[in-house]
């Protein structure tokens, strides 16, 4: 479980697009076949990385922990 790749990756999304690190949420993801990490940047989905099922809701908790941001209860777990 490397989180350091995830948190870089959406560290640099939060600074290009210039996102308010209060309006940033993310939440593990998964629709049965894919499952992955999603930045949420208020309403729209700003960056989505995918990875393992079992591993996706404790990746993103310490995703959003590193970041100091919102978590989110999983979407379609």
């Amino acid at each position: 479980m490397d989180t350091k790749k995830y948190v870089d990756r959406f560290r640099k999304t939060i600074i290009d697009y210039g996102i308010p690190n209060d309006q940033v949420v993310i939440a593990p993801y998964s629709n049965g076949r894919a499952s992955g990490i999603t930045m949420f940047n208020g309403i729209n989905v700003a960056d989505y990385v995918s990875c393992n099922d079992q591993s996706a809701k404790l990746v993103s908790q310490q995703v959003a922990k590193d970041l100091h941001v919102k978590y989110k209860r999983g979407i379609g777990f």
